[in-house]
């Protein structure tokens, strides 16, 4: 079984596969410095991430494992702005590095399908593999 550093390898590997394929073609900057100020929209998940990691460390075993419901609420009302402000921050780079201004909106949204649907079939996958070998053998 895969340890987790090499589970989540993937979320790099697919983040760049998507950003080359929608930024094909002619840009302001070289290809390594677009995917530099790319990879900058992940600072709001990170941040979100080491926050969550950092409550979760001062928590008691059984809060952690039963949260009070206005904190899973807040938890998931923060992972809403969050998500909107990686969104803004990406629709930036998309209208400022790329030279089509008009096409920022759509180039978004078809990074956020590539990314998203490349991520969602790696996950059911993992979960859907040992059925189907179970079901084989």
């Amino acid at each position: 079984m895969p340890t987790a550093p090499s589970l989540f390898a993937f979320l790099p590997v697919f983040s760049l596969a998507e950003f080359a394929a929608v930024t094909a073609g002619p840009r302001r900057v070289s290809f390594a410095q677009a995917a530099d100020l790319f990879f900058i929209a992940n600072a709001p998940w990170l941040l979100w991430l080491v926050a969550v990691a950092a409550l979760r460390t001062l928590e008691s075993p059984l809060q952690a494992a039963a949260p009070p419901l206005a904190l899973s609420w807040a938890i998931e009302l923060l992972l809403v702005v969050v998500a909107v402000w990686s969104a803004y921050v990406d629709r930036h780079f998309f209208r400022e590095v790329l030279p089509r201004p008009d096409g920022s909106a759509s180039d978004l949204m078809l990074q956020r399908a590539i990314g998203w649907s490349c991520s969602v079939a790696y996950f059911f996958g993992i979960a859907i593999w040992p059925e189907i070998i179970g079901r084989i053998v």
